[in-house]
């Protein structure tokens, strides 16, 4: 079981240090020399920017663990350590939206629910 969320995490991690590489890194500015790529605007990436990236994904890789074992927890409806600060909370907000949480949501109040709520989103963005 830990090797799966290692893996999960490097795994993870690789592809966010890719992707972030991949969209930091300026088009083509291996094959430009230096002086025209700075007149054309493309800077490089500089040592601060690979030490934030390495460290954003050692911090994702440091979370995969715990951040799974809450999760797991919290959707087999087990009782967590924040549990006493939340539950009240989601008590409360299911009181104020009419739900019942031990019933399941039929498939077509879910769906018009989301269209709805996607409606309202895009009607307060427009303005």
């Amino acid at each position: 079981m830990i090797f799966d969320y290692s893996l999960a995490g490097l795994v993870s991690a690789g592809l966010l240090f890719y992707l972030t590489y991949a969209l930091l890194r300026p088009s083509g500015s291996d094959r430009i020399p230096a002086s025209i790529a700075q007149t054309l605007g493309h800077t490089t990436m500089t040592a601060i920017g690979w030490i934030q990236i390495i460290l954003y994904c050692a911090i994702i890789v440091a979370l995969v663990k715990p951040l799974g074992w809450y999760m797991t927890r919290v959707f087999n409806g087990e009782r967590t350590f924040l549990s006493p600060v939340l539950r009240p909370v989601e008590a409360g907000l299911y009181w104020i939206g009419g739900v019942d949480e031990r019933r399941e949501q039929h498939w077509l109040t879910y769906t018009v629910a989301m269209l709805l709520f996607h409606v309202g989103g895009f009607l307060t963005s427009t303005r």
